[in-house]
Formats: structure tokens, C-alpha cells, sequence
């Protein structure tokens, strides 16, 4: 029995206990049923909060507009509240839409559903709450100052890009950027936003900035990108320390990369773009302790906060802004403009949406603008990882918009890997082999149409620049979008997977460890993948009957013989850094194949290639590893293009191989290779449809009464030359370099094309034009860069002529002690301009 006294005193004390927590309870089922039974008075609040917050907002944006006019610079609270606002009123419209499209169902039914009423009461209240309080800090906002007068320095606006479109809600951060990059306490930066912001460009135009100021002993930069392969970022880091690698396996690389940027006089800053992971940034070889590190991601909580750390957001553009990129982007808007603005206010203030809407509807009347505003408006917005949902829609509209030439070289950006730059050689290969393109015969008029759909696409915004024109790139988000519309329903077993642009789809995996899941690659029309685990194991048979496109790197992995066994439709074949012994006999069974790629490969016997010969057009051996190239090569009549640079070691080319390769328009021998073990090419090289011809003579006299009249493009060495020299850099597609060889009328046609050109230890050279760069080496004899003393030039370069170069960008003299100047007229009083000025 229990004591009586503690009986009592227990009785009020538990009372006392049990009437708050009775109220609570309480009070928690009032307020969740009052989500159900209150669902509709929920919502009328939300719909007035929201209406006041957008009065208010319109109010406040007024003020920051008329601030902007007078030069002043918005607070970033008030900038801050803003974005805010403009995400809680999206927010707010898709819930009411939702609300809107559920109620028609539930009326349909003519029975309520108590759980869609409280779903609905609930997320009514709680987002009443969040414009309420948005409201409230608005109410304090509108009463004060929204801007001050600019402190941003008038030096640093100059240095912006004249494609760079300074912002006002950019400014802060740069300045904030730049001025963590100057302070020795921090290490470590971080800038962060959703894909399509413009972090990259931002990062870029800092760069800029700290070049000039000479902070950093260099500046170095590296894209990591969603599939980071650590052998690629260490050779960008090492290209740009003039780095090279004694040994090529990672860890060996790690540490010379440690190693050169540690013991440096001044820090280096090593910019990392596009990080995904914080794991990806480990394992490269950076010593994040003794480099300052610059990181642009798309996640906040990337890397664990540390005191040295600064962290800087970038979010989308102001509605202003956007509404002037857009404007910029269109050119042409009309003065109504009311539907612009509202195609522009569906990008979602996004500049990579912006520029891609902006370029598709520049020139176009009301009708393409109306049915771009339903489009968007009416999209199905997927979800895409780490891509906004406005981001694809925008981007679909534009390729929705492209012909289907232009569709199909978009499409084909994306086999290749994330953030490379892509050759234009390349995609003239893979779109003749495919057949892309229309009323296209020759390689010349396929690169020619490859040339102007490249600069189409980038016009609309689809395509980067790339080192020069002859390269190019995509974004990483445009790519994402890309591979997407290759995995659309419409695209999936039911179609003809044949047909270009339409039908296709894609499967892209780059840097994974294993084969692809049975039933995900089946029916694919095009298939790139690059393994990164030496120990996978590859299917004996794979059985993929609407595959056109095979794009394999298994990482020195050996084929089954089998492999080929079911892809009778495949016309393009890459396979990259393979070791065969010889190529699996299944290849026998690709009937289609008009391109066949093995690059870096190290090859054995090809005697399956005989079994090609009614097919193959388009041959690369380039990088592999070859002794004797195989005589089977001969017998490849339909080949018109055949690429063996960088083949070595390379030591014999079968007497005859190439005399049967009639229909042969390019032509690409290793720089090394000079074995020829003849007099004269003329035997051996007797295609009429050269136009393309890379190669190295000892002697001048084995191209004699070759047809070099006809090349468009060329790379020829003659004489005692070992190749190009450390300094070549290729933006020119006629290039010759001479050594040691007395000039003969043979090149005479080749000096009248040439826009490169070095010469070294020469004699009887006469006369120079059209070049772009130009190097003399060892000249002891020349006097006189161009002679008008020859031939009756003297009559020709008369007082009313001027000589010039007009397109050299790079000169070069060297061991030249008898050079006494540009020009030998004698007739001319006018000092001759080597460079055209203009």
C-alpha cells in the first residue's frame, strides 16, 4: 500500500502537468483539422498575403530602378528580398496552379478527399506564413533607403570583356571576389549558384583583372565537370606550368604537380570549374595549403566552412537585368512589348536561357514570338539533376527551331566528353559517315557546310568558342539538355532509330567503372562510353540492332572476338586505346561501317580490314602503335580519307599500298616518318582528289608532279626538318617547313598557298606571300625578306605600289646576319609597313 501523504501531493502536481500538455495536444489536432475543414479560407489568405507582397514589391523594385538610374548601387538586403520574393511568388503560382488542376479532378469524382483537403490547408498556411514574414520585412524595406551612392572603382570597369555585360547584382560579388583574392588570410574561394548563372563568366572576368595586377606568380585553370577524369585535369594544369610528366600513371603525375606549384616564389591560383564533388578536387596533385584556390560549383555545401574559406552566391538576374540581356540578345523588339517581356520573364531571369530564347526569336515575327511564349508556358519541365527546369525548356524551344542539319550536328556534340574542345575535322568525319548533310560530295564541301551550321549554332547560343575556329564546345548544361532529348519516350524501341535528327537515342557514360546494366543499351542508336576500371568485363556478344554510332574507351581492355556479333547497322567506329593483337573477327560483320577510328590503339594484325573494302570511306589510325602499316589498307578503294599521324613507331609503308586509293581526298602521314624507299610520290600517291595532304620528303624532288595545285589545305615538311617547332601553335590550315634543301619551281605552287612558313640553312628563295606567321632560321645569305629584283618584279613594284604582308601575325628571325631589310626596291621612296595595321 502506498503512502496516503505522497498520494496527495502527487494528485495537484500531476494535474498541474497534465493541463498543459492536455492544451497542446489539444491545440496540434485543432490545427491539423483545420487544415481540412478551413482548406478554402487557407488558401483566399494566401492568395491576398501573395497579392500585397507583389504591390509591395512592385513598389520597392520601383525605387531600386529609379536608384539604378542615378548611378547609386542597390543594398544587398534589399537585392537579397528581391530574389526572394521573386522565388516565394513562383512558389505561390505553381501551388495554385496544382490546386487549381486537383480541384477539377476532385470534382469530377463529386466526393471530397480529406487527404487532398489537408495537403492543400496545410501547404496554404505554411506558405502564407513565408509571404507574410517576406511582407513584413518589405513594410521595413519600403520605408527606407533601397540604395547608396557607387563605390565601385572606375579602373575596374574597363577591364570588362566587350561581350560582358556588367550587372548590377554581379558587381557586388566580383568587387567581394577580387578583394578575397587580394587578401593573403584567405585561401580558399568558393562561388556558388544554379547551373546557367553565369559563375563561369564572372570567374573569367576576374581573371582578367588579377592578370593585370600580377598577384599570383600564375593563374592556372581546370574544368572538373560532372564526369572528372584526373589524368585530364592534371595535363590542363600541366599544359599551363609548362609541366611534363616523366611518368604517365596518376599518383607519379600527383606528385609532380604537387611538387611545381608548391615551390614557387608567389602563390599560383589554381581556378577549379565546375566542381561536383568535394572528392573530385582530391587526387589531382593540388596542395590546397600552398595555392589559393578559386572553385566555381553549383552546390553551397560543397566543401566544410573554414575560417580561411569565402563563400559567395550568385543567383539569378533582377528583372531589370534580364529584360536588358534580353533586349540586347534580341536587338529588334517592337514597342509593344509585352509578349517580350513576358518570354523573357520565362527564363526565369537565367542567362544561359536568356541568350538561347533571345537568339532563336532575334528577326522573328509576332506569330514565332507567340507560339515561343505557349511553348514555354506549356512545357513539361523534367527534372534534370543540378539543372533548373526553365534551363531545358528554353534550351528545347531553340533546338525545337534548328533544321535538321543543325539538329543533328547539336545532337552530335554530345557523344564526345563533357567540356572538351571539339575539332572541326572531327564532326566533318562523323557527319560524312553518317551522311548529316545534304547535297555534300567531297570532304572540302562537307567541312565547308560543317564551318557555317557550327557558326549557326553558335550564333544561337547552343555553341561555345573554342581556342580558335576551328574548335569548338559546348556547355556543360547545354550538353545535359541534349543527351536528355535523345532519351525522350518518343525516341525509345517503338521508331526507326535510323533517322536523323528524330528517333534517336543516346547513351552516354563517361568515366564509369562498369558495364552498363542489361536492357539500358539494347536499342540505343548511339553509344559512347569510356571506362575507367581495367578489370571490367565486356559482353561476348552484344546484340544492339539499331545502333549506327559505337564510341568505346575500355582503358587497354581486349575485345572479345565476338563483341561486334548483332551491330550490322553501325557505320562509326572509334575505339580508343585498345590493345589487339588483332581486330576481333566479328568486325567482319559490320557491312555499314564507313568509318573506322582506333586511336591510341596498340594494333597487331588488320587482315579483317579486307573483308571492309565495299565499305569503309574514312580510316584513323591516329596515335596508335604500328611497325608496318597493313598492306590491306590497299585494298580500300571507297577510302577517302585516311589519318595515320602521330602513328609511331611507324618504320615501313608497303611499296604500293596507296596507289590504289584513287578516290583519296585527305591524306595524313606522320611528321616522322620518312622512309619512302623511292624517288618520286608520283607512283605511289595517284589519286586526282587530293586535297588534303600531310607529309615529310627528305628530298624536294619526291613531290615532283604531285597535284599540288590542287590542296586546300596542307602541313608539308621538306628537308633535314624533326616536325613543327615548340612554338607552333596552328591557326592556319597551309603550313610548309623547309630545311637544308636548295628551293626548287616544285613548291613554287605551295609558296603561293602557304599561310605558315619556317625556313632554315635555305638558298634560292625568292619571293614570300600570303603568309600568317613566318620563321627564318639560318639564312646566312638573305639580304632582303622580299626581292623585286627578279623576273621583272622591279617593274611590278613600281613608287605607286606598296609591299606588304597583310595577314602576318608572327615573325621569326634568327642566324639571318646578312638581313638588311624587309624590301630590295630600289625604285621606291616609301618606307614599306611589314604588317598591315589594320
Amino acid at each position: 500500500m502506498g503512502d496516503p501523504t505522497t498520494s496527495q501531493a502527487i494528485g495537484p502536481v500531476a494535474a498541474a502537468v497534465a493541463t498543459p500538455i492536455k492544451d497542446t495536444i489539444w491545440g496540434y489536432v485543432k490545427r491539423h483539422f483545420s487544415y481540412v475543414f478551413f482548406y478554402e479560407g487557407n488558401i483566399k489568405k494566401l492568395k491576398e498575403e501573395i497579392k500585397e507582397l507583389c504591390q509591395k514589391r512592385e513598389r520597392i523594385q520601383a525605387k531600386v530602378d529609379s536608384a539604378q538610374n542615378s548611378a547609386q548601387v542597390t543594398y544587398d538586403e534589399v537585392s537579397s528580398w528581391l530574389n526572394q520574393v521573386q522565388v516565394a511568388e513562383k512558389e505561390v503560382d505553381d501551388f495554385l496552379a496544382n490546386e487549381r488542376k486537383e480541384n477539377k479532378q476532385c470534382f469530377k469524382c463529386m466526393c471530397p478527399n480529406l487527404i487532398w483537403r489537408y495537403r492543400l490547408g496545410k501547404g496554404a498556411e505554411g506558405k502564407r506564413i513565408i509571404v507574410a514574414s517576406l511582407k513584413e520585412k518589405g513594410g521595413k524595406l519600403e520605408s527606407s533607403e533601397v540604395a547608396q551612392p557607387a563605390r565601385f572603382p572606375t579602373e575596374m570597369l574597363e577591364t570588362y570583356s566587350e561581350d560582358y555585360m556588367n550587372f548590377q547584382s554581379r558587381d557586388l560579388a566580383f568587387t567581394k571576389i577580387l578583394e578575397a583574392l587580394k587578401d593573403s588570410n584567405v585561401k580558399m574561394i568558393l562561388v556558388h549558384g544554379p547551373g546557367g548563372v553565369g559563375k563561369t563568366r564572372i570567374v573569367k572576368e576576374v581573371t582578367k583583372q588579377i592578370n593585370k595586377w600580377e598577384l599570383f606568380e600564375q593563374v592556372v585553370e581546370a574544368t572538373i565537370s560532372q564526369e572528372p577524369n584526373v589524368k585530364d585535369i592534371q595535363d590542363q594544369l600541366a599544359a599551363q606550368l609548362n609541366l611534363k610528366f616523366d611518368r604517365d600513371d596518376v599518383t607519379s603525375r600527383k606528385g609532380q604537380l604537387y611538387n611545381r606549384l608548391k615551390h614557387t616564389k608567389k602563390m599560383v591560383l589554381v581556378i577549379m570549374d565546375d566542381v561536383w564533388k568535394k572528392e573530385d578536387m582530391e587526387g589531382i596533385g593540388v596542395p590546397f595549403t600552398d595555392c589559393k584556390i578559386l572553385i566555381t560549383s553549383r552546390y553551397e555545401g560543397l566543401c566544410e566552412r573554414k575560417p580561411d574559406q569565402k563563400d559567395f552566391s550568385i543567383g539569378v538576374l533582377m528583372q531589370m537585368e534580364a529584360w536588358e540581356l534580353f533586349k540586347k540578345t534580341t536587338v529588334d523588339i517592337s514597342d509593344d512589348d509585352s509578349m517580350a517581356r513576358e518570354v523573357c520573364k520565362e527564363c526565369g531571369g537565367l542567362p544561359l536561357a536568356i541568350l538561347a530564347v533571345g537568339a532563336t526569336l532575334k528577326g522573328k515575327r509576332t506569330h514565332a514570338w507567340k507560339d515561343a511564349l505557349q511553348k514555354l508556358k506549356n512545357a513539361n519541365m523534367p527534372e534534370i539533376p543540378g539543372i533548373s527546369p526553365k534551363i531545358y525548356t528554353s534550351l528545347k524551344l531553340s533546338y525545337d527551331n534548328l533544321n535538321n542539319a543543325q539538329k543533328s550536328l547539336f545532337l552530335l556534340f554530345c557523344l564526345f566528353p563533357e567540356d572538351v574542345e571539339v575539332s572541326i575535322d572531327n564532326l566533318v568525319r562523323f557527319s560524312m559517315a553518317l551522311q548529316l548533310l545534304s547535297d555534300v560530295e567531297t570532304l572540302d564541301q562537307a567541312r565547308d557546310n560543317v564551318l557555317a551550321l557550327v557558326e549557326y549554332l553558335k550564333s544561337s547560343n547552343l555553341l561555345l568558342n573554342g581556342k580558335n575556329e576551328y574548335f569548338s564546345k559546348m556547355h556543360d548544361i547545354i550538353r545535359d539538355v541534349a543527351i536528355y532529348i535523345t532519351k525522350r519516350k518518343e525516341s525509345q524501341t517503338e521508331h526507326d532509330n535510323s533517322r536523323w535528327p528524330e528517333s534517336q537515342q543516346f547513351l552516354v557514360k563517361h568515366n564509369i567503372q562498369k558495364w552498363p546494366e542489361k536492357g539500358t543499351w539494347e536499342y540505343s542508336s548511339a553509344i559512347s562510353l569510356r571506362l575507367r576500371n581495367v578489370n571490367v568485363e565486356l559482353p561476348n556478344d552484344c546484340s544492339c540492332p539499331k545502333l549506327h554510332t559505337l564510341i568505346l574507351e575500355p582503358g587497354m581492355l581486349k575485345l572479345p572476338q565476338d563483341f561486334f556479333g548483332g551491330m550490322e547497322k553501325v557505320t562509326v567506329l572509334v575505339l580508343i586505346q585498345i590493345s589487339m593483337l588483332s581486330l576481333p573477327s566479328s568486325l567482319a560483320s559490320l557491312v555499314n561501317l564507313r568509318m573506322l577510328f582506333l586511336k591510341g590503339c596498340k594494333l597487331g594484325k588488320m587482315n579483317v580490314l579486307k573483308d571492309l573494302k565495299d565499305s569503309i570511306e574514312i580510316l584513323s589510325l591516329k596515335g596508335s602503335k604500328i611497325e608496318v602499316l597493313p598492306s590491306e589498307i590497299g585494298q580500300l578503294t571507297r577510302l577517302h580519307l585516311l589519318d595515320l599521324e602521330s602513328v609511331w613507331p611507324l618504320q615501313v609503308i608497303p611499296k604500293g599500298v596507296f596507289s590504289n586509293l584513287l578516290n583519296l581526298e585527305e591524306l595524313y602521314v606522320p611528321c616522322k616518318f620518312k622512309n619512302w624507299g623511292c624517288s618520286n610520290l608520283e607512283d605511289e600517291i595517284k589519286s586526282s582528289q587530293l586535297t588534303t595532304l600531310h607529309i615529310h620528303v627528305p628530298d624536294v624532288h619526291l613531290i615532283k608532279n604531285l597535284p599540288l595545285e590542287r590542296l586546300t589545305r596542307f602541313q608539308i615538311l621538306v628537308g633535314n626538318v624533326s616536325g613543327l617547332p615548340d612554338h607552333y601553335f596552328s591557326t592556319t590550315r597551309r603550313i610548309l617547313r623547309i630545311s637544308s634543301v636548295h628551293i626548287k619551281d616544285e613548291l613554287k605552287i605551295l609558296f603561293e598557298k602557304t599561310e605558315e612558313l619556317y625556313l632554315t640553312l635555305l638558298e634560292g628563295l625568292k619571293s614570300l606571300q600570303q603568309l600568317q606567321c613566318l620563321e627564318i632560321n639560318g639564312c646566312q645569305n638573305l639580304e632582303f625578306i622580299v626581292a623585286t629584283n627578279l623576273d621583272g618584279m622591279e617593274d611590278k613594284y613600281n613608287n605607286d605600289n606598296v609591299i606588304q604582308l597583310p595577314h602576318l601575325r608572327v615573325l621569326v628571325l634568327a642566324r639571318t646576319s646578312n638581313l638588311k631589310g624587309f624590301c630590295n626596291s630600289s625604285k621606291s621612296s616609301k618606307l614599306q609597313p611589314l604588317f598591315n595595321c589594320q
